[in-house]
């Protein structure tokens, strides 16, 4: 007559996501990395963005480099975070 582990991490889980008050979301562009702070109504709360280089090697090719496009996502997690003031 005990807990399964698997049963306490699924009620820790669902206690987490109970005091979850707002979701980040990614949105990774061609030409932008961008965060969207949302509420628990799916309101938006703020958004970061920054544009990336876009690399042409030739004619009706593009490319990005993925460490700018990494260097990008956690500014913007930063920006809009520090926007909606969850920090």
């Amino acid at each position: 007559s005990g807990t399964c582990a698997a049963g306490a991490g699924r009620a820790d889980h669902a206690e987490r996501l109970s005091m979850t008050t707002h979701i980040v979301a990614i949105d990774q562009g061609t030409t932008s990395t961008r965060a969207v702070v949302v509420d628990r109504a799916g309101r938006i709360v703020s958004v970061g963005q920054h544009p990336h280089e876009q690399i042409f090697p030739q004619a009706g090719w593009v490319e990005h480099d993925p460490l700018e496009i990494w260097t990008n996502t956690q500014e913007v997690i930063g920006q809009a975070l520090g926007k909606a003031s969850l920090t």
